[in-house]
């Protein structure tokens, strides 16, 4: 049989957890994904990127690190917020391209420049 932990030392376990677990959130979101890497090789690394930080962010979670998480997580959901608005850039620059191209039509084109910018404005982009 064991004794269970000591209080004082839990807490401090727990607030070692959360420290590495946001160090390993840093560390795997820090890492480059776009050079030289194929169109499918970085959706695959984002994807296993939001699974991994998951992964962590529940373990934060599990071991009482709410205020910290939350704090983390407005960061991160800055971070979140420019990302999306830059790839609803990259999607308008996609449609001005194919409107330029005529492979899509003004009427087309005007249509879908328009659900971006309603998009944007969701995400509070300029």
């Amino acid at each position: 049989l064991e004794m269970p932990p000591e209080a004082s030392r839990q807490v401090a376990d727990n607030r070692a957890h959360q420290a590495a677990a946001e160090a390993a959130i840093l560390a795997i979101e820090a890492v480059p994904h776009t050079a030289g890497a194929s169109r499918t090789d970085i959706i695959r690394h984002a994807e296993a990127t939001a699974r991994i930080v998951d992964q962590y962010r529940q373990r934060i979670e599990r071991r009482g690190g709410g205020v910290r998480l939350s704090a983390l997580r407005g960061k991160e959901d800055d971070i979140e917020r420019r990302l999306r608005v830059l790839g609803l850039h990259a999607e308008g620059d996609e449609f001005r391209r194919l409107g330029g191209t005529g492979d899509i039509d003004d009427t087309t084109l005007r249509r879908l420049v328009r659900e971006l910018d309603h998009q944007e404005a969701r995400y509070g982009a300029q």
